[in-house]
């Protein structure tokens, strides 16, 4: 999954989603990887977008059991477009409330912004290369593949935000044992 913490239809697919795709990895029925990445920075009064991405890649390097509550109460916390998001101490607030222990590391992680330069690089390669396990390169975010295959929800939001689509779409696409 190819996202971005300040794009309202990567929320729109994550809040109806994220339980069932949480279930097939917590079965082992699927290996998820996220792809974070900041293109929406201008929508934001603060930098939500590179900020938030930030936090989540320091959680995915320091305590990467909570990077997928994290994913979800980044989203749930998603500012409007062209307002302030969150404080880095807000930001820190919401990892703590996903389990996140926010020690030294932590702090300095996201108060010097660690991954600021290999998230600006990961976004622009995001947009010239095709994605990791697919032939296309990215035009958007949410930007979905299973298995090499897109989830084009054809610009329908009921079908971005349809579970039971998306599940029928993962069942078709995933690899059989």
């Amino acid at each position: 999954i190819y996202q971005d913490y300040q794009c309202p239809i990567c929320k729109y697919f994550e809040e109806p989603n994220a339980t069932q795709i949480k279930s097939w990895v917590d079965s082992g029925e699927a290996t998820i990887e996220f792809h974070p990445i900041s293109f929406l920075d201008g929508q934001s009064l603060n930098n939500y977008s590179s900020r938030s991405t930030n936090a989540a890649l320091c959680v995915a390097n320091a305590q990467p059991g909570k990077f997928y509550d994290v994913n979800t109460a980044l989203y749930a916390n998603q500012p409007d477009e062209n307002t302030a998001g969150p404080s880095d101490a807000d930001l820190k607030e919401t990892l703590k409330g996903a389990g996140v222990a926010i020690d030294a590391d932590m702090n300095s992680c996201i108060d010097q912004k660690r991954y600021a330069k290999y998230i600006e690089n990961r976004t622009a390669e995001a947009f010239s290369q095709p994605a990791v396990t697919g032939k296309d390169i990215p035009r958007g975010t949410p930007y979905v593949l299973v298995n090499g295959n897109l989830y084009d929800w054809g610009g329908k939001a009921e079908d971005l935000v349809n579970p039971a689509r998306f599940a029928q779409f993962f069942t078709t696409h995933q690899k059989k044992t």
